[in-house]
């Protein structure tokens, strides 16, 4: 059965790639998993982001995602409860953020063709 991570690139140039504590672009802040209320209106919900990609850190494995708005890339742990997961742990907890993004239905696909 193929994972997540089997289907999305490993990105290896994790530096390049702003990292976003709060799940949201770090840029705009239209795009994450957190709805926020705005400053002058009611709630907000923010853009889906996409998720592009992941990485390996000096302190754990990231999902990489890229902003619908202004096309930033950015990246966060996946993981909740740990910074430290093996592959299998952190494509469980990817998956569930995966679920939210905007490319959900494109990423089945591949993992279905790979799984076919």
């Amino acid at each position: 059965m193929k994972r997540l991570i089997d289907v999305i690139p490993k990105i290896p140039q994790y530096e390049d790639i702003e990292y976003a504590p709060d799940f949201n672009c770090p840029e705009c802040n239209k795009s994450g998993f957190f709805e926020y209320k705005g400053f002058y209106s009611s709630e907000k919900t923010l853009e889906s982001p996409k998720l592009i990609g992941w990485t390996e850190t000096n302190i754990g494995k990231m999902g990489v995602f890229e902003c619908p708005v202004c096309g930033k890339k950015f990246r966060f742990h996946s993981t909740i409860g740990t910074w430290i997961a093996d592959e299998d742990e952190f494509d469980f907890h990817l998956y569930r953020f995966a679920k939210k993004c905007s490319n959900y239905e494109e990423l089945m696909e591949k993992i279905n063709e790979r799984n076919g």
